[in-house]
């Protein structure tokens, strides 16, 4: 009697601890999202202190500012120093209206490419990063490869903010890389203002980043950045080298293969359309 009792009463604390736990988990205003309560009294707070410098209607809301929270749990002050950092980049750069410019001849030369959607329904990203001349961007016209580059950054996030997802994947194929198109010094800092340029101003963007035929010089130039980046990005890359079968197996196993193209582990036959995306 004392046994059923006490199961009984056990019972009961833990339907009220479920219980409790649920109500701390708020319903997210964008499908398949969650947070805290802790989470949620932190994004009021960072719309109360960044008042100023939230200046988009997008940048007002719960799912764009829960990232900058979740990237800083512990400190607000910080939370809000990173986005401030961002707002004036982005003020500074004309990174507002960078969307409505026509790029149609860097996305001939550079290209990169909205497949659709994983499994999970978030965004997929390729980048043909071997076929770019990198070299000839840095060297001829660095400052409109920069903003080309930050316009690239901004459609990818606006492609994940469209999306019912935080993040989404980017996959990069290295397929072509050479060391005079793509080593050179000023390339290698082209690299690490772009990865800083992701990791600073879209926090928790990428769930994962997944670089395919990836030389092993390129490999050893990722161990430099890796440390200097946060440790969700860190985390999120994973690199490949050019055994098909392994990386092919990874990517199918989270992205239908039907919408990847051939070089990219899918099966969608025919030339990929990198240049028109909208």
């Amino acid at each position: 009697m004392l046994i059923a009792s006490t199961t009984f009463i056990l019972c009961i604390i833990s339907a009220i601890v479920v219980a409790e736990r649920k109500d701390n988990i708020q319903k997210y205003e964008h499908r398949n999202i969650t947070y805290t309560e802790h989470e949620k009294n932190q994004i009021v707070k960072l719309k109360q202190v960044a008042k100023h410098e939230l200046d988009m209607p997008f940048m007002k809301t719960d799912k764009y500012l829960i990232s900058w929270v979740r990237d800083n749990p512990s400190d607000l002050n910080l939370a809000y120093q990173k986005l401030r950092k961002y707002t004036t980049y982005r003020n500074e750069y004309g990174l507002e209206n960078i969307l409505e410019k026509d790029w149609t001849d860097w996305n001939r030369r550079y290209p990169f490419a909205v497949f659709g959607h994983d499994f999970n329904g978030c965004g997929v990203v390729g980048l043909d990063v071997g076929s770019w001349d990198i070299r000839k961007a840095v060297l001829g016209n660095p400052k409109e490869f920069d903003k080309y580059l930050d316009y690239a950054l901004e459609y990818v996030y606006k492609v994940v903010y469209d999306s019912i997802c935080l993040n989404g994947t980017a996959i990069i194929n290295l397929h072509g890389y050479s060391a005079r198109q793509h080593g050179c010094l000023q390339c290698v800092s082209c690299y690490a203002h772009f990865i800083g340029n992701l990791d600073t101003h879209y926090p928790r963007i990428v769930k994962k980043i997944t670089f395919i035929n990836t030389p092993r010089i390129f490999q050893q130039l990722l161990r430099i950045l890796i440390p200097l980046l946060s440790p969700h990005t860190a985390r999120a890359i994973e690199t490949f080298g050019v055994d098909r079968s392994e990386w092919q197996r990874i990517i199918r196993s989270r992205i239908p293969h039907e919408i990847l193209p051939l070089e990219f582990g899918g099966t969608k036959k025919g030339k990929t359309n990198f240049e028109k995306r909208n």
